[in-house]
């Protein structure tokens, strides 16, 4: 340390501070890769989609009613602006919902969907939102939390509004939906 000091010391101010940005510039090329891929932006998400409804049931105990549950499946094909780059998605979702009986049933729903680009890459996302039953739009929630490829460690947050289709007559059990979902990610 006392050798260093008197060093430095010896050496001109002028010429110390040079090594000294040296040594920074030398260390800020080595670490720049390691943030190269991290940014953040706006994200925007464009659906198209078609649902199944697999299960649904209605219990009944005693005098009370439980709730109404549904299971199904959805296939959407998305329009995906990020960081003001478009590409075309295509994604497989689960989807839950919940209809809790009252004077105004609550239909409580959640969708996980694992969308995948042209060359394979994966993003994760988890759509969810509490609407009045019966109403043929409304609103939710989308969270982005993972993803493949160029979509490794992908995070968001996104608002969304929803617009079901016409009813299928010949099968109730299938319906369609678009969705159109604005945020902010962060990779």
């Amino acid at each position: 340390q006392y050798v260093f000091f008197i060093k430095a010391r010896s050496l001109n101010k002028g010429i110390l501070m040079k090594k000294l940005i040296l040594a920074f510039l030398k260390l800020s090329f080595v670490f720049t890769p390691l943030f190269a891929g991290s940014h953040s932006g706006k994200i925007t998400i464009s659906s198209t989609c078609t649902a199944k409804h697999f299960q649904v049931r209605l219990m009944k105990m005693g005098e009370g009613q439980m709730p109404l549950q549904a299971v199904g499946e959805q296939n959407c094909f998305e329009y995906v602006v990020m960081a003001d780059k478009g590409m075309d998605m295509n994604s497989s979702c689960t989807y839950s919902a919940l209809i809790s009986p009252g004077e105004t049933p609550m239909n409580n729903f959640t969708n996980s969907c694992h969308a995948f680009d042209a060359d394979g890459d994966a993003m994760y996302w988890r759509y969810s939102g509490t609407d009045e039953f019966g109403k043929r739009s409304g609103s939710g929630q989308v969270t982005i939390f993972g993803g493949t490829g160029k979509f490794q460690g992908i995070s968001g947050k996104l608002n969304s509004n929803w617009q079901q289709a016409v009813q299928n007559a010949a099968d109730p059990t299938r319906w369609g939906a678009t969705a159109q979902a604005i945020g902010s990610f962060k990779k």
